[in-house]
């Protein structure tokens, strides 16, 4: 027998759903995207009325069941294995969680043979990938050609940021020495700026610059790309792990992208490849007539895509640290070897610090506790009321 379990969404992924709602995804689109099922993002859609709860009448008499023959030991649990094939787990595996979790007696064997016949009826279909003007955009890096880092004087290979308009195939490409967040997401802003338009979903590949955690149906957007994606007004949609197919128009770009421009060639510098890019760009790639689409690139992007792109913000997006703290027991939490006091009642505490070139702001369970200009390495810096009265602050104590 089944039991039910209630699937408690981290804050990242309700939000993340929330956004896709708004967007007007529908709850199978959204499964399909996330892996979040559609009863979960139902429970969290906040357009949908509760039904009200059934009245027990009373026991109702079961038709008899007509024996068709021999039955599966499975079939009992045919609907938890068929969520699990479904979700590409193994036999073996689906055996295991079967035995643990429901405390299933019978043989891998058993297992093994139903998990074949529940495949054999579920072919797997190749989706046709459909994308509205403005919908979705896709970003991948590449290992690029060999390149002359000035720096060490040595030949190195840096990565190729590739950010693709999923329907009319326009792309904008922009070399990198390392897979850092803030070049990544400088990238992504430069992207946008060249566009002169927003995309309303951003799907990426489980990069470490804007993925803090990649687990099978679970992605953890990390805090800041968070924030980045608010500012710029577009949802963050990372690839399920080992599902190349998501990003099949990027990779099928970056495939076209290598063989077609940079295979076999060596650049100086990382200028000269940034320059000969967009000058790939210009002259080759928006000027060709897409294999897809059946149009040429740029005037598509000019014509279709472009109108249906969100505007851009007033401004660039201001880049800030973020990190936990543990309140000293002199009431000070440390951000960059300088000191900063929070109330009293806080000791011993964890705080969320959030600090730029600028300020310094503390956050405890949400709310803001202190609000710093950014000081100086070795310095103490404190108000009065956060200090008690029998305590005078450090500077006045002696």
């Amino acid at each position: 027998m089944e039991v039910p379990m209630v699937n408690d969404l981290k804050m990242a992924d309700r939000q993340r759903i929330l956004a896709l709602l708004e967007l007007g995804w529908s709850y199978r689109r959204i499964q399909r995207e996330t892996g979040t099922d559609r009863e979960t993002v139902a429970r969290y859609d906040p357009r949908r009325e509760s039904k009200p709860a059934k009245v027990s009448t009373g026991p109702t008499a079961k038709p008899a069941k007509v024996s068709t023959g021999s039955q599966s030991v499975c079939e009992p649990y045919r609907q938890i294995i068929e969520g699990a094939v479904a979700k590409g787990l193994s036999a073996q595996r689906i055996w295991q969680d079967l035995k643990e979790d429901y405390h299933f007696s019978h043989e891998y064997a058993s297992v093994k043979r139903f998990v074949r016949k529940v495949r054999r009826h579920r072919p797997e279909v190749a989706a046709v990938m459909e994308h509205l003007p403005g919908d979705e955009a896709q970003i991948d890096f590449f290992q690029g050609p060999v390149t002359l880092d000035p720096q060490s004087g040595r030949w190195h290979r840096p990565w190729i940021f590739r950010m693709i308009l999923s329907c009319c195939g326009h792309s904008y490409e922009q070399p990198l020495w390392r897979q850092k967040q803030v070049p990544f997401m400088r990238a992504q802003e430069n992207a946008f700026l060249d566009w002169g338009g927003v995309p309303r979903v951003v799907r990426l590949d489980n990069l470490k610059a804007g993925v803090a955690r990649a687990c099978l149906y679970d992605p953890d957007i990390n805090e800041l790309y968070a924030a980045f994606a608010k500012h710029w007004g577009f949802v963050p949609l990372p690839c399920i792990p080992r599902h190349p197919q998501e990003e099949g128009v990027v990779e099928r770009g970056g495939n076209y992208l290598k063989d077609n421009a940079l295979k076999g060639r060596k650049f100086d510098s990382l200028e000269e490849l940034d320059a000969f890019l967009k000058h790939w760009n210009r002259t080759v790639a928006r000027v060709r007539i897409h294999g897809r689409t059946r149009k040429q690139v740029y005037t598509h992007f000019l014509e279709v895509e472009k109108p249906a792109l969100k505007p851009l913000p007033a401004e660039r997006f201001s880049f800030f640290e973020v990190g936990t703290r543990t309140v000293h027991p002199d009431g000070y939490v440390e951000v960059g070897w300088a000191y900063y006091a929070v109330p009293d009642r806080l000791l011993g505490e964890e705080v969320r610090v959030y600090w730029d070139e600028r300020l310094v702001r503390i956050y405890h369970q949400g709310q803001c506790v202190g609000v710093y200009t950014k000081a100086p390495a070795g310095t103490f810096n404190s108000r009065d009321e956060y200090r008690p009265a029998h305590k005078p602050a450090r500077q006045q104590a002696y």
